[in-house]
């Protein structure tokens, strides 16, 4: 898939997606981390995760144990990258 979605908070959605150009859905990056404060009606970039150019794809997020959030993604389809992220408001 090209996203994953998860709960942080009571009030927080976080997505991690490929905010790639209409004109250029071949190519999936770069992978952007977004929030949304009111139940996914709206969204709010936060950070480039990884930039362009390349395939970034596939992300899979979690919270660990010390509460912070981890993005698993593929790399031009031949390695595997993870992100350890703290996440604060």
């Amino acid at each position: 898939s090209k996203l994953d979605v998860i709960s942080w908070d009571k009030e927080t959605i976080l997505m991690a997606y490929n905010d790639t150009p209409e004109t250029d859905w071949h190519e999936r990056s770069p992978l952007t981390l977004a929030y949304s404060k009111d139940e996914g009606l709206t969204w709010q970039n936060l950070i480039t995760l990884a930039p362009a150019p390349g395939n970034k794809c596939q992300p899979a997020m979690c919270r660990d144990a010390q509460g912070r959030l981890n993005v698993i993604y593929m790399h031009r389809h031949t390695a595997i990258e993870h992100l350890v992220l703290e996440i604060t408001d």
